[in-house]
Formats: structure tokens, sequence, C-alpha cells
């Protein structure tokens, strides 16, 4: 695969840019003192600090390890979050909807290697629910979603417990007087005894407050700290990842009074506070949307661009240092379509495997929606294209790496034509908030929530960042048909970086 640059003053205008045009140098010694002349065959070794790789288009019949649809035509069910079981199978939290697509119930069921689902668990849904992340505590689970509740249909964010069952216990309802609340993802804390929940507060009205909050939650659930990140302008997080022991890695965006939406990323420490956040304006709009962190501390960061004079995205996948300085970045367009890269593994070896969504830009288009498993090298080459599709079109939400090390995806598959995943980039404008708030709800018996007692009265203790650069909200819609799919693709082949220096054997004296 070719990495060009002939378009990128087009992605990037703007900002600054230093890219070499063609092909990237070649050679085995690429940065030694000794010039090489560039040999056909072997890896290009020189680092290419940014770059365009046009993708090819797709060559499905990738075999997997295992692959199971959940569902029917007669029942609309939508995967949401998913964790691996230590014996192979896969643990999936979504929604039953009825055909308006309001949630009627969540469940949990759990997926085994013959693709078929066993011990499903539902309750009933609350108004307008929607899964966001499913996380393993002592003994038991969490499940985050997203609901409507009051006269007024205001968000708020439901956390619920499950015990080693799969059976509902309770649950603990997050919410603000002033501020809707949405949840985006969960994740295991350092510390053990159960997880941070990364949510985002919106004002109701009058203010552009819009920020991102962490609650480090007991596996009991009990909030233990509450941190509000503000920086002057709307913000949103997006993704957490852990940084070894010692903290976690944060991404998402801002907004500028210009209304230009940059990426923003931040490292904060075990209690919450901040190490360093740096944002990374790209082209119109760009936000980050997951991370993961090495051993030796770098973090490779995926998400999309919007390019200046366009309305498509491209995904872009960026590594920084320690001080989250770019190393670096690598934009991924499919010609005709969007791609948005929505998910990341690292690996000791220096490998990235990136997940993609790709989406025809018209819905007319023979191209067809489909998943990507792009795994790149230490410096960003594509090592391997892997491209999955299920019946008519398929979009992931979630890839995670399974105990035995194979790929585990969460996906949706449609039953008709168009997009399950439309663009999430929307810019926080006044028009867009006098436009009001979609209202999707389905009457029914309200399950008992547990609040704690203690929740109002937390310190709520705001976190200083520089002034940001750019921010954006999501709206999503629904297709009119789809079910549930979960795959597992097979885990990397061993792999030895050509690029590293050659280790020759020291000759022992006789």
């Amino acid at each position: 695969m070719s990495l060009m640059s002939f378009s990128f003053f087009r992605f990037m205008r703007g900002t600054a840019l230093v890219v070499g045009l063609g092909v990237l140098a070649s050679g085995p010694m690429a940065g030694s003192a000794v010039a090489q002349a560039p040999v056909p065959g072997l890896p290009a070794c020189d680092l290419a600090r940014e770059a365009i790789v046009n993708l090819k288009k797709p060559n499905f019949g990738v075999p997997v390890v295992w692959d199971g649809l959940f569902g029917d035509e007669s029942k609309l069910m939508r995967f949401s979050a998913a964790t691996p079981l230590p014996s192979g199978s896969v643990l999936i939290a979504g929604e039953h909807l009825n055909e308006k697509f309001e949630p009627l119930q969540t469940f949990i069921v759990e997926m085994n290697s013959r693709g078929r689902g066993i011990g499903e668990k539902r309750i009933q849904a609350l108004k307008g629910e929607k899964v966001t992340d499913l996380v393993p505590v002592d003994h038991g689970y969490v499940v985050a979603s997203n609901i409507l509740a009051g006269a007024n249909d205001e968000k708020q964010v439901r956390l619920s417990w499950y015990d080693e069952t799969r059976t509902y216990i309770r649950d603990l309802i997050l919410k603000d007087a002033a501020h809707d609340f949405e949840s985006y993802t969960l994740l295991p804390a350092n510390e053990g005894n159960g997880f941070i929940a990364v949510v985002h507060a919106r004002p109701r009205q009058g203010s552009m407050d819009e920020h991102g909050i962490l609650y480090r939650i007991s596996a009991t659930g009990k909030i233990l700290w509450k941190r509000a990140y503000r920086s002057g302008a709307a913000s949103l997080m997006h993704g957490i990842a852990p940084v070894g022991d010692k903290g976690y890695v944060v991404t998402g965006r801002e907004l500028a009074e210009n209304g230009r939406i940059s990426g923003m990323a931040m490292e904060i420490n075990n209690d919450g506070t901040l190490v360093w956040q740096q944002p990374y304006p790209r082209g119109v709009h760009a936000l980050l949307r997951k991370a993961s962190v090495r051993d030796d501390g770098r973090v490779v960061m995926v998400g999309q661009i919007t390019p200046f004079g366009e309305t498509y995205s491209t995904a872009w996948v960026m590594e920084v240092d320690t001080n989250g300085e770019i190393l670096w970045q690598r934009y991924f367009p499919l010609g005709g379509n969007e791609t948005d890269a929505r998910g990341v593994i690292t690996y000791d070896d220096g490998r990235t495997v990136v997940m993609l969504n790709v989406r025809a830009r018209n819905e007319y288009a023979d191209d067809r929606d489909h998943i990507r498993l792009l795994t790149l090298s230490p410096r960003g080459e594509i090592l391997r294209d892997e491209p999955y599709v299920e019946g008519q079109h398929a979009q992931a939400s979630q890839i995670s790496l399974g105990y035995k090390s194979e790929r585990v995806v969460i996906a949706f598959v449609e039953g008709t034509a168009g997009s399950l995943l439309p663009d999430e980039v929307v810019l926080i404008t006044e028009q867009i908030k006098k436009q009001g708030r979609r209202t999707v709800g389905a009457d029914g018996k309200v399950v008992e929530s547990y609040v704690a007692p203690e929740e109002e009265k937390i310190e709520d203790k705001p976190v200083t960042l520089p002034p940001p650069e750019t921010v954006a909200t999501e709206e999503k819609k629904e297709d009119p048909s789809f079910r549930g799919w979960v795959f597992v693709a097979t885990a990397l082949d061993p792999y030895k970086d050509p690029c590293l220096p050659l280790e020759i054997p020291r000759v022992q004296d006789k």
C-alpha cells in the first residue's frame, strides 16, 4: 500500500505540514549513518510523520474463528456493548426495539463459540434507553445506558448492576438539576474495586458550558469521587484507556469560538488530577474516539476528520509520545465512502489493529457499508487489511481483545438499504439548540431505581485546562431493520519488526 501525499494540503489546510511526495524511503538501514538506496521488496523503515493512505476496494471473504447473528426480522435487536469471557464466549448487552425503534427491553446474552445466544436475560427498558457499555465488576457486571426521565425528558445516565448469573439487582442514576447527562463509556479502575464512568454534561438552556465528567464508582455502587473538566468552552469526552496502573488517557473533542472542532486528549492520574492536555486541530473538525496505551507510555488514538471544503469524514490514526506530542499520523480514505476509526488495539511488538467503519456516501451506490480491520506496522504502514460484511451491510461499535488474543468485534447488520451509524459530528450552534431534542420512548412499567444519597453532595472539583479550540455533540439515527452481529477474528501471527537493528551474536574467545 503506497503512502501518498499528493492531495494532503486539501485535508490539512491551515495547519503546519511537512510530508514528502511519493513512496516512503526504503531500506533495512534507514536512519543509519550510511546512506542506503531503496531496495525493492524490503520494508520502508523511514518514519513519515503524516501521510494519506488510500484504501483499496474491499475483497470480502476473510475467515473468522466464529460469528453469530442475534434476532430475526420480527425482532429488532441492537448490540451496543460486550466483554469477552474466559470460556471464549462473548457477553453482550443491547436493546430489543419495537417497529418504531423505541426500546422495549434491555438484555444481556452470551454468544458462545458456536455462534448461538444462550442464557439471555431481559428487563423492562426505561424511556429512550440506549446501552453504551458493559464492564465486569466483583461478582457480576455493570451496564451503562442513557435514558429520558421527567416531564421534559431530561437526559440521565443509568448504571445497572447484574450478578454472576446475569440477574438484574439494582441501578444507580446519575443526573443533574441543570445539565443533561449522557454516558459514553466505562472502564475498570486501575486500583480494582469498581470502574470509571465517562459522562457528558450539556446545559439544558442558556449556556455553552458543555464539559466532560469522570465518576469513580466502587463495585457496590458508591461514588468515590467525581471530577468535572471545564476549559472555558464546550468540550466532550469520548473514550478512556489505562496508562499502566498509574492513570488514564481520555480522548474527545473541543469547540473553538470560530466553530472549528479539534480532537482532544489528556492524561490524568488515578485520582483524576491532570498530567497533560493537548488539542489536535485537523480540517474543519476532528474527533478522537478511542485510545490504547503501549507499555512504554506511547498512545495510539483513533477517530475521524472532515477536510476543509468537504462534508465526508476520513478515518484518522495517530501515535503520540508520553507528553502528547505527535510521533506519526495517518488518514485512511476510500473513494466514494466515509471512513471512521472507532476502535484500536496495540501490541507489545509495536503493531496496531484499527477498526474502521466504511459507509457509502450515496445510499444508492453499489458500495456496501462494511467493517475493516487494519493491522499497522510500528510506523503506521498497512501490514494487513481485512474487510468484513454480513448480509447487505455491517457497521461495528466495539472491538476488544479476547482471552486467546483473538479480536472480538460487535456490530449491527442491516436488513434493508440505508446506513446504521451516520456521521456523529454535529457542530454545537444555537441553531441546532433551537431545533430541540428528539424524543424517543416507550410506555411501560418503570424499573425501581437506586440513587446514592451522597451523589448530590459530592464536591464537584473542576480541573483547569488550557484554552480549547473545538467540540461537538452526537445525534444518532436508526435504520429500519437490523440485527446484532458478533464475529471473532483470528489472532495475529507472530511478528518481528524488520526495521529494528539486527542482533549480531558475539564471538566468544576460545
